[in-house]
Formats: structure tokens, C-alpha cells, sequence
């Protein structure tokens, strides 16, 4: 497989978690300014989560632009990355939901350092 695929697979793949994020953004209560400045915790959220999954994709395409070619093992870490990231929106809706709980931040936090953890896992396996 070329490393044009998996570039592929992976912006198809994080386009679909990303429509599934700003889907889960709850709608206003009324059609008032006040109802969508009372949603201020979920648009803080949703923003966090929108940039890093924007950071992760642009490190992935600076690192895949000094590739020349990939293996089994990569396709693997790729894999284990998209997994990670599949569950953005649920951290994403479950902080939102539960704003000022630790438990839900911990879960938000888990999330992000596995994704970070699965990123260098696939630049150690590129190397």
C-alpha cells in the first residue's frame, strides 16, 4: 500500500469523526442569544477537541511527507491512532455533559495522551 492510501484512509476516516463531533454539538434551547451563550461549555469543549484532532492531522502529514514507504507495522499504529481518536466525540459530549467533573476530564486527558502515546508509536514504527 502506498503511503498515499493511508494518508487517505486516515483524512477520510478523522473527516467522519469530525462531522460526528459538531453533530453531537447540543442545539439552543430557543433562537436567542442567551441560549447559545448558555452553551458556552460545550463550544469550549468542542473547540478543544475540533483542534486537536486539526494538530494530530497536521503532524501526521508532516511526518508522512518524509516517507517512502510503509509496512504492515504501520498500517497497525495508523490503525491504533484512528482508534483512539474515534473517540473524541464520545469524551467530547461526555465532558460537555459533565463539565467540572473529574472523572470526565480524566477520560478527556486519557484520551489525549493515547493519542499522543499512539502517534510516537507510529513515528517509532516509520523509523
Amino acid at each position: 500500500m502506498s503511503k498515499d492510501r493511508l494518508t487517505a484512509f486516515f483524512d477520510a476516516v478523522l473527516a467522519i469523526v469530525m462531522t460526528v463531533l459538531v453533530l453531537s454539538l447540543k442545539q439552543p434551547a430557543a433562537a436567542t442569544l442567551s441560549a447559545v451563550l448558555a452553551l458556552h461549555k460545550e463550544y469550549l469543549t468542542y473547540t478543544t477537541s475540533f483542534f486537536v484532532l486539526c494538530i494530530t492531522w497536521h503532524n501526521l502529514h508532516n511526518t508522512f511527507q518524509v516517507v517512502r514507504k510503509i509496512n504492515g507495522g504501520v498500517l497497525w499504529a495508523n490503525s491504533l491512532l484512528l482508534f483512539v481518536i474515534s473517540f473524541f466525540p464520545y469524551v467530547t459530549t461526555f465532558v460537555s455533559d459533565h463539565f467540572f467533573a473529574r472523572v470526565a476530564e480524566f477520560f478527556f486527558g486519557i484520551v489525549f495522551l493515547l493519542i499522543s502515546l499512539m502517534y510516537v508509536l507510529l513515528c517509532f514504527t516509520l523509523y
